[in-house]
């Protein structure tokens, strides 16, 4: 279940002036329309006091575009937080979905990420900065996503950037999101029938999308619908990053190994094999 406090966040963050208690309103403003404004800046001010402990002005600035342009409608609530990102509930007119909120200035995890943008062409131009290296790891993200979208992958499909603010489809419904793979439980022939799932994703991932994970484990797939879906596609990198060779080993050893303990294996190849013979046929 979502945990959801005091109904959720508002829209109207767009407004600087409706994020201000203080402000006044003009003399000949109807008594309705004041106290409809007035509710209005009273649940703009809480997505406020919510963002602006963690986020700073620029992210705030993003955030504001975004429901200006009516990506997002409303927050509802927080769903995780991790290392390099905190990750909401909203929703989207009728549709729910996540908005990814990277850290810019809390931690040191950004310096790995040049790592896996070098020789990437889409990105060759990044600054040295860790505000613009953490942007275009959202944009990464997005790309990322996108790419492995479009190649009938199961990933959730992106819905925009800005900044370093990237909000996706939420895997989920109302009663709560998906849990990841390492939290289900199935039966035999349901893990028979995810990891086949997962091995067939793997392959166009690498084979049509020319993308290699690069972090993939039980904790970033999520099983939503019966089938699994991998998330976190951050650090994935094209399959002509030095080190795609390297990554995809390490993703397939990461899900045998998790599939082994449910007594599934690979039959019809080997991890070496099967990683020469997706990269021969990448794009």
């Amino acid at each position: 279940m979502w945990n959801v406090g005091r109904g959720g966040f508002s829209q109207g963050l767009g407004d600087p002036e409706a994020i201000k208690l203080g402000t006044s309103y003009q003399k000949d403003e109807g008594e309705g329309e004041f106290l409809q404004k007035y509710e209005r800046r009273l649940k703009d001010a809480e997505l406020m006091e919510a963002l602006e402990g963690v986020f700073d002005a620029r992210t705030l600035s993003y955030v504001s575009d975004l429901l200006r342009r009516g990506v997002i409608s409303r927050f509802v609530t927080n769903i995780s937080e991790g290392k390099e990102a905190r990750v909401y509930l909203a929703e989207s007119g009728t549709d729910l979905v996540v908005v990814k909120i990277y850290f810019t200035g809390s931690s040191d995890y950004y310096k790995t990420m040049p790592l896996y943008m070098q020789g990437d062409p889409r990105f060759s131009r990044i600054r040295k900065s860790r505000r613009e290296i953490v942007e275009t790891w959202a944009r990464k993200e997005y790309a990322n996503l996108a790419l492995a979208f479009g190649s009938g992958i199961h990933v959730p499909r992106p819905w925009a950037v800005r900044g370093n603010v990237l909000v996706m489809d939420l895997l989920g419904d109302e009663s709560g999101p998906a849990p990841r793979l390492k939290d289900v439980k199935l039966s035999g022939q349901q893990w028979k029938e995810t990891y086949r799932a997962l091995i067939s994703d793997l392959e166009l991932l690498v084979t049509k999308a020319g993308l290699v994970h690069a972090d993939l484990s039980e904790y970033n797939v999520l099983y939503w619908k019966q089938n699994p879906y991998m998330i976190d596609f951050g650090q994935a990198v094209l399959t002509s990053h030095p080190h795609a060779e390297e990554f995809l080993r390490r993703d397939l050893s990461n899900m045998t190994s998790f599939f082994a303990k449910k007594g599934i294996g690979l039959k019809e190849a080997s991890e070496e094999e099967l990683v020469r013979k997706w990269l021969a046929l990448s794009p």
